[in-house]
């Protein structure tokens, strides 16, 4: 409950006054003052309890009481059992003195405690001291709120449908909920082979044998599930430390995903919070590793060009090439197989992969990273240089990431497609539903138009000539009668003679009351229709009504005729 000034200060001075006055009167004062703030407190929380009206509260219950659970599941048919231990949470690994609300609101601040161990210990030759800062604009922010969807009826498209703009560092996609299948396309990832064949080549790594033998190693504990490990030097500075274990966790998830689509989404749905920040915080990092290069690059001293071009080497020799690797292992999980040529680091085979949404991103933010740092790479040599040592990985880089794009747009295309036709059929029961009820509520109206008309009439048939009389009560004792007076003798002489009730049957085939309700439908009713007044009549079909109203019509135009009466408009 916030507390503003102007009761603040009057709290304490009932508390001064409370405090002057006698026990009694200091009680009594005491338990008022009590009082008032319980009344305040009950009309600040009178609606405390309402149930909320928007609905994204109930639809994204299930979702937040989700979060965390066990390990994924994998499927029947899948090639490749799941083995994947639980990422640690980038929200566990950093420090206390951290605000937790700025943790839950932005995935940014990572300050670790053991990396500030190190860099206590081992100090950064650049001696900045770091500090959390901001997301920049296109990094997306981890935590969701229950408003991302329009409507209950979204949560039965895909995700990547409520996507508008399609980056390298566009908003995360979660995974499908269980039980829902995603688009699938599948594309060729073999073009990421021509950049690992770029980094034996001059300006990166210069070696012709396997490179990444001394960037990614297995420990003889690890050995079981294949994990690697990024050896760091005491020099790195505290951001390329935990921008390298970052990498190399989130490529050993990779490696140890399943290769099954339903596997896959179990999988990342298990661990999708943890997935989205680390991807977040990786891109964070390269920003602010870029900026920091450019900050030292714009040092005059001898220092600072000794600091840049040893920073820019650990780029260029080391960082870089471990996101090739880790691009590698992302675009794996499409299905590809591996291949490996003599003393050389694997590549993906010839084979197409098939990504859902939630995979492909991985490789695009994967691209993401390697797009934050590949300026200060670039520019770190001359023109000629640069053609020479980096022109072949920029166009091949290039050409990967039109290629996974295209791929993404793709499966959104796949996705609102679909959308589409759900809303159409949505929409068009929508509409019968619509004019159903229209038609419900038109016939009930003329039904109840009916019977009112049935109940008030004062004209029924008996027989040929005299029953007809009855009906437009012409005679001479019929206009004397009051209406209440020829309504109860015409029920009299209907429902205490069925001795004429027989014979009007056995004459003309239809019951008198029968007969009666259609003549006063069609007298009352121009445009009557037949298939809603068969109804009112048990075991009739429209074409008996439809010869019925015939017969009837023409009994009513003998009639006039023989009376040397024109018939009236609705006999015709």
């Amino acid at each position: 409950m916030v507390t503003t000034r102007s009761r603040a200060v009057g709290l304490m001075n009932k508390q001064s006054s409370a405090a002057a006055a006698p026990s009694d009167k200091s009680r009594s004062e005491c338990e008022r003052g009590a009082q008032s703030e319980i009344s305040v407190d009950a009309n600040e929380d009178t609606f405390a309890n309402c149930a909320p009206e928007e609905g994204s509260f109930y639809r994204n219950i299930n979702s937040r009481a989700s979060v965390g659970k066990g390990d994924c599941e994998t499927g029947k048919n899948d090639k490749k059992e799941a083995n994947i231990s639980p990422l640690p949470s980038p929200l566990e690994e950093s420090s206390s003195s951290s605000s937790s609300r700025f943790e839950e609101e932005t995935s940014s601040s990572w300050s670790f405690q053991e990396e500030e161990q190190e860099e206590q210990e081992h100090p950064s030759t650049s001696g900045e001291k770091q500090s959390p800062e901001p997301q920049h604009e296109g990094q997306p922010v981890p935590p969701r709120d229950g408003n991302e969807f329009t409507s209950i009826e979204d949560e039965r498209f895909e995700n990547i449908t409520r996507i508008t703009s399609i980056s390298v560092d566009m908003k995360y996609i979660e995974p499908e909920p269980k039980g829902v299948d995603a688009a699938i396309h599948s594309l060729f990832c073999s073009e990421v082979n021509q950049l690992i064949r770029c980094m034996r080549k001059k300006g990166w790594r210069n070696e012709e044998g396997d490179w990444s033998l001394e960037l990614l190693s297995q420990g003889d504990e690890d050995e079981t599930e294949q994990k690697w490990t990024a050896p760091t030097k005491k020099s790195d500075s505290k951001d390329f430390k935990l921008f390298l274990k970052q990498t190399v966790e989130i490529g050993n998830f990779f490696h140890a995903m399943p290769r099954g689509p339903a596997s896959q989404s179990q999988a990342l749905r298990e661990r999708s919070r943890d997935i989205e920040a680390r991807l977040c915080s990786m891109r964070h990092l390269a920003q602010r590793m870029k900026e920091q290069v450019l900050q030292v690059e714009s040092r005059a001293s001898r220092a600072g060009k000794v600091n840049h071009s040893r920073l820019v080497m650990s780029l260029r020799k080391r960082l870089v090439p471990v996101l090739v690797l880790i691009l590698k292992e992302a675009l794996l999980l499409g299905g590809s197989s591996t291949i490996r040529e003599g003393n050389k680091p694997a590549e993906i085979g010839p084979e197409k992969g098939t990504f859902m949404a939630c995979t492909l991103q991985c490789p695009l933010r994967i691209i993401g990273c390697i797009d934050q740092l590949w300026p200060v790479i670039r520019d770190s040599v001359d023109e000629v240089d640069h053609s020479q040592m980096f022109g072949l990985f920029d166009w091949h880089l290039s050409a990967l990431r039109k290629l996974l794009l295209d791929g993404m747009e793709r499966l959104k295309d796949i996705a609102d497609r679909l959308r589409k036709i759900l809303e159409g059929r949505e929409n068009d029961k929508r509409i019968r539903q619509f004019q159903d009820e229209q038609r419900r509520r038109l016939w009930e109206s003329q039904k109840t138009q009916l019977m009112y008309c049935f109940a008030s009439s004062q004209q029924p048939i008996e027989e040929e000539s005299r029953d007809y009389t009855s009906i437009i009560c012409q005679g001479r004792e019929g206009r004397k009668r009051s209406h209440v007076d020829c309504v109860s003798s015409a029920e009299e002489r209907l429902c205490h003679d069925p001795e004429r009730e027989v014979k009007y049957h056995e004459k003309y085939g239809w019951p008198h009351e029968e007969d009666l309700m259609l003549l006063r439908s069609i007298r009352r009713n121009e445009n009557l229709d037949a298939e809603e007044l068969v109804e009112a009549f048990p075991g009739r079909t429209v074409r008996d009504v439809v010869e019925r109203i015939k017969v009837l019509k023409t009994r009513t135009r003998e009639y006039f005729s023989k009376r040397g009466q024109p018939p009236p408009k609705w006999c015709y």
